[in-house]
Order: C-alpha cells, then structure tokens, then sequence
C-alpha cells in the first residue's frame, strides 16, 4: 500500500511539474501574440489612426504598457 500512494504521488508531481512549464508557456505565447501586433507601430499607426487618438486622449501619467488597456475605460 505505501508503495502504491507513493506512486500515487510522484505520478502527480510529475504531472504539477509538466503543468506548470506549459501553463507559463501558454501564457508567454499569449502575452507574446498580444504584444507583436502593437510592437511595429510604424506600420499600425499609418492605416490605423485610432491608435494615436486613443493614446491621445489617454492623460500623460498612464505608462505606455497600460495604453491598450485603458482606452475602453478612459473613453466610457
């Protein structure tokens, strides 16, 4: 029986342990697939003038990370 629970275990913190890296991956793709397209802002700026608005009517003290964030509760 102890065999048995600490088979038990291990196997679950094998699974923790391959878990977490894939959960912290997923979220890096996220946060990565979230952040390319506003990284060229050349490109956006030019067929997208909403983005200068936005940022324009946004106060001077919001940091530029909070840009995308804000403009929806900015502008309500």
């Amino acid at each position: 029986m102890d065999n048995i629970d600490f088979e038990v275990t291990d196997t679950f913190a094998k699974k923790m342990s391959k878990g977490i890296p894939s959960l912290s991956k997923l979220k890096l793709k996220r946060s990565q697939g979230k952040k390319k397209p506003p990284v060229p802002p050349a490109k956006l700026a030019r067929p997208v003038p909403t983005r200068l608005t936005h940022s324009a009517r946004l106060p001077p003290e919001v940091p530029f990370g909070m840009q995308r964030f804000k403009p929806t509760t900015t502008i309500q």
